[in-house]
């Protein structure tokens, strides 16, 4: 019985310290957790008009109650800048916080927001990691610091040197500095640096980056970033159009064959065995497979993005269809981006299986062209039930060519 009413003594206590901290502070001046709640409703309400010094004389006397506590010191120094004692008097309090406990939150957010601001950068930047371990929830209060640690040299090395090491630590870092156009220069040249060290897992990482540089029209920094980070056998693949016989998985990358989801269609890289006129070009190769899942679909999907420069080229294509039907036929084109403009188009006519190809020539403007992309469309037809489309295309190999 004894027991079950201590029980229920400490519910009752702890209820009416969430809810009600005035009266759970009044039941036990030495409950310490309701003089921080307190204060915290009563900042939540107003900060502006907050009275600091009563709200200052609770958490002292809280310390009074329980000097070991490390959140009522760290509480202490947030309201005594507030009430206008200058930041670095106030360090002493959060320096104490963090001794007692060293993953104290409200410490080590103040701590690292004056060491950043007093340019002391390796310290700020060891904080940071702290806080990327313990409370990675909070990160995003660490993110606008960033470009400011990394400007500096040293930091810029600890930096490097700490968050590699850490668990997502490259990832989290490099998509928080992908946010800002001042952040996507040191995003690039930390990546590069981590990719020279030999951190693994980036390719996701890799293509936040050059979709961030697309939409910031940094085109040719997107571009070279991605030539400088594919590995040996992407190498082999690159050329005006990447992975033109679809020997390799896409990346992710823009400058990829993309496999987008749309409803009552599939994109997948397949193994095929393609027969030709011509029985000695029959083979087993890899494929990009589009099929279509007897449903309406309205059609312009980007496949792969090209960066192309100002010449006259060639496009070839060899494909195959296999019971393929539909109102309109399917086509591929290359664009011009931003904009649309169309540059070549290839018509996609049934082949009952046999590879056939199909050819043209197109020129890239000088202006208003910096980037192409590779459009699988059908025109763009009203959905409806009567326009379905069934069956597959199985494009083979694709290639541009400069024309001399």
């Amino acid at each position: 019985m004894i027991v079950l009413l201590a029980v229920l003594a400490n519910s009752a206590s702890h209820w009416y310290e969430q809810n009600y901290p005035g009266i759970a502070i009044g039941f036990n001046p030495s409950n310490s957790e309701a003089r921080i709640r307190s204060t915290e409703i009563a900042l939540a309400k107003s900060s502006e008009n907050a009275d600091f010094p009563a709200l200052i004389e609770t958490i002292k006397a809280g310390i009074y109650y329980e000097p070991y506590n490390p959140k009522l010191y760290s509480l202490l120094g947030m309201l005594s800048i507030s009430a206008g004692t200058p930041p670095e008097e106030a360090q002493d309090l959060f320096k104490h916080a963090l001794a007692l406990n060293g993953a104290d939150i409200r410490a080590l957010l103040s701590r690292f927001a004056f060491t950043a601001s007093q340019n002391q950068i390796e310290e700020a930047v060891r904080l940071a990691e702290l806080i990327f371990r313990g409370w990675p929830q909070q990160w995003q209060l660490v993110e606008p610091y960033l470009p400011v640690l990394l400007e500096n040299k040293a930091g810029y090395a600890v930096a490097r040197t700490r968050f590699a090491a850490l668990p997502g630590g490259p990832s989290r870092m490099l998509a928080s500095l992908s946010k800002t156009d001042t952040g996507l220069y040191f995003a690039r040249k930390l990546l590069l640096d981590w990719r020279q060290d030999g951190v693994e897992d980036l390719r996701p990482s890799i293509n936040i980056i050059i979709g961030r540089l697309l939409a910031a029209k940094q085109y040719n920094e997107a571009f070279i970033l991605n030539n400088l980070t594919l590995n040996e056998a992407e190498k082999d693949e690159a050329g005006y159009i990447f992975n033109k016989d679809f020997n390799l998985k896409p990346n992710g990358s823009p400058f990829d064959w993309s496999l987008p989801k749309i409803p009552g269609m599939s994109f997948a890289m397949v193994t095929t065995s393609s027969r030709s006129s011509d029985p000695a070009k029959s083979a087993t190769d890899q494929a990009f497979e589009i099929k279509f899942l007897n449903s309406p679909v309205r059609l312009a999907t980007r496949l792969q993005t090209l960066r192309l420069p100002s010449a006259r080229f060639s496009w070839s294509l060899s494909y195959s269809t296999r019971n393929l039907k539909g109102p309109k036929p399917v086509e591929l084109r290359i664009r011009c981006l931003p904009g649309g403009k169309t540059l070549a188009s290839l018509v996609l006519d049934q082949s009952e299986g046999k590879v056939s190809t199909a050819q043209t020539e197109f020129s890239v403007p000088d202006r208003d062209c910096p980037l192409q992309d590779i459009l699988v469309t059908n025109n763009n037809i009203v959905e409806s039930w009567q326009n379905r489309y069934s069956g597959s295309v199985f494009l083979h190999a694709t290639a541009v060519r400069l024309v001399q």
